[in-house]
C-alpha cells in the first residue's frame, strides 16, 4: 500500500498530466485520466461520462492544430481518505493572441474528487469555478 506522501505525489502528477495532455492536444491520454462515469463541470456546464468528455475535446479551439492556451495550476491542497481523495487548486490559463501578446484568460479554482483505480488515481469529479475571466470589453 502506498504511503500518504506517495498518494499525494501521484495526485499532483495526475493534475499536472491533465494540464500537459490538454495543452498538447493529447486527448486520448487526457480521457484516460477519468473514470468512465466521471463528472466534469466548467462553471454552469456539466458533462457526464466518457461520451460527453470526448465531445468536449472535439469542441476545444485549436490554432493550426495546437492549443493557444496553457493551463497553470498551483497551491494544491489534497486530502486522502483511503481509496478516495479530495483536492483543490488554483487555475490560471494564459493565451497567446494573434499579435503575439499574452493574456490571462481565466483564474479559478478546481475542486476534485479522485478515486484510486487499478491504473492509479483518476478523476471522478472535477469542477471548475472560474472566478475571473478575460473579456474583450474594456
Amino acid at each position: 500500500m502506498p504511503t500518504l506522501l506517495e498518494d499525494k505525489d501521484a495526485i499532483r502528477a495526475l493534475t499536472a498530466d491533465y494540464c500537459f495532455y490538454v495543452d498538447n492536444v493529447q486527448f486520448d491520454k487526457w480521457l484516460g485520466l477519468w473514470i468512465d462515469d466521471a463528472v466534469f463541470q466548467v462553471d454552469d456546464k456539466v458533462m457526464r461520462g466518457r461520451a460527453e468528455l470526448e465531445k468536449f475535446t472535439r469542441e476545444i479551439r485549436l490554432v493550426d492544430g495546437k492549443s493557444p492556451v496553457r493551463h497553470c495550476v498551483m497551491n494544491q491542497v489534497i486530502e486522502v481518505r483511503g481509496d478516495r481523495a479530495a483536492s483543490k487548486c488554483y487555475l490560471l490559463t494564459v493565451m497567446k493572441r494573434k499579435d503575439g501578446s499574452m493574456i490571462t484568460v481565466t483564474a479559478g479554482v478546481y475542486s476534485d474528487t479522485l478515486v484510486r483505480t487499478a491504473a492509479g488515481w483518476r478523476f471522478a469529479e472535477r469542477r471548475l469555478r472560474g472566478d475571473l475571466r478575460w473579456s474583450k470589453s474594456k
